[in-house]
């Protein structure tokens, strides 16, 4: 599914009754913190290897993303190539100096 079909989806699930635009906003974190949640679970409390939960909860972070988007007229399918374009240029240079240090610190968190 397209970003600007979820989009439509989203709108379309919550017409008439999408939160106020800081709503909106706070529902964003709300769900953004049941990710973390979900994943202290599975990387530092090790109460569970199953990650349906985590799914779950990133699918709903993303019906809160693009619910808040369609409340301030955003396009997130544009505004997400526009962002992937302007990053093209400091990942190039992220290469060069990031790939080592990532590697040694995924080695030590994995």
């Amino acid at each position: 599914m397209s970003i600007s079909r979820a989009q439509e989806e989203v709108r379309e699930l919550l017409a008439g009754m999408e939160h106020p635009r800081l709503a909106s906003c706070l529902a964003l974190n709300e769900e953004a913190g049941e990710v973390a949640d979900e994943v202290m679970k599975l990387e530092i409390y090790e109460e569970t290897t199953d990650t349906q939960a985590l799914a779950a909860e990133m699918a709903d972070l993303l019906v809160a993303l693009c619910e808040l988007a369609n409340v301030y007229g955003i396009d997130l399918e544009k505004a997400f190539a526009a962002k992937l374009e302007e990053l093209r240029p400091r990942v190039r240079q992220w290469r060069l100096t990031l790939v080592e240090i990532l590697g040694r610190k995924r080695d030590k968190l994995d």
